[in-house]
């Protein structure tokens, strides 16, 4: 019994492990064993038992179970309010991933009020300064889904300025795409056209395969398409 925190804690440790090296199933059956050692020893402590439910949560959405995932997030979420961490970072970043998940369930109302609250935690000021790109990125695709299109541009747009100043990649390219979706939802094919000239050259030098270049065609021909030239959309695709 003197071991079982330690094990627990390992057990927890080789969750992540698991998670960072994409095997969640195996991310499950270690963090699962890790909190039924917690219940049956009655050892550890409220934060101990906080963590092994939000690592549960989050192995549970990678490994695409994505109901068991929206449960454990709640219960997370009630544990995190019942000790007084409500408008934490750890909250801002359980509200994102359960997000995700409400909105992959179809229920993008409850997606938006979780990356709202997401955005209140992260906000240094009224222009969400020191908010994650990442995660303004998606308040603003759950906006497009939900046809709150100009917001959503304006969210999106901020995200990328962000991402930018961050010298963030990764998030850049996923706010070209993005934006570039919401401008040919608004009609505005100048503007559609100047992004995916920018996401060209981004696009052009990644290998063959990359799931980028499949992206990056079916933009090319929703494009060509609204121009009203179908065979280009055709060719495109």
């Amino acid at each position: 019994p003197q071991f079982v925190l330690s094990r627990v804690c390992c057990l927890l440790r080789g969750g992540e492990v698991s998670r960072t090296a994409e095997r969640a199933d195996e991310a499950v059956t270690r963090i699962e064993a890790a909190m039924r050692l917690l219940r049956e020893s009655d050892q550890g402590s409220a934060l101990l038992s906080l963590r092994a439910e939000m690592d549960l949560a989050e192995s549970y959405r990678l490994a695409g179970r994505l109901r068991q995932a929206d449960e454990a997030f709640g219960n997370a979420w009630a544990r995190l309010e019942a000790i007084g961490r409500g408008d934490t970072e750890s909250a801002g970043t359980l509200l994102n991933n359960w997000a995700l998940v409400q909105r992959a369930l179809g229920r993008p109302l409850d997606a938006e009020r979780s990356f709202r609250r997401a955005v209140d935690i992260s906000s240094v000021d009224a222009t969400a300064t020191g908010v994650s790109p990442l995660l303004l990125n998606n308040l603003a695709r759950t906006l497009m889904d939900l046809g709150h299109l100009d917001e959503a541009r304006e969210i999106a747009d901020r995200a990328s300025v962000l991402a930018r100043r961050a010298g963030n990649e990764f998030t850049i390219t996923q706010s070209l795409f993005l934006r570039n979706l919401i401008s040919l939802r608004l009609g505005d094919l100048p503007r559609a056209a100047s992004l995916l000239a920018e996401m060209e050259t981004r696009v052009r030098p990644l290998p063959e395969g990359h799931p980028y270049h499949a992206i990056f065609a079916m933009q090319q021909a929703m494009l060509a398409h609204a121009r009203g030239d179908d065979e280009a959309a055709i060719l495109a695709a």
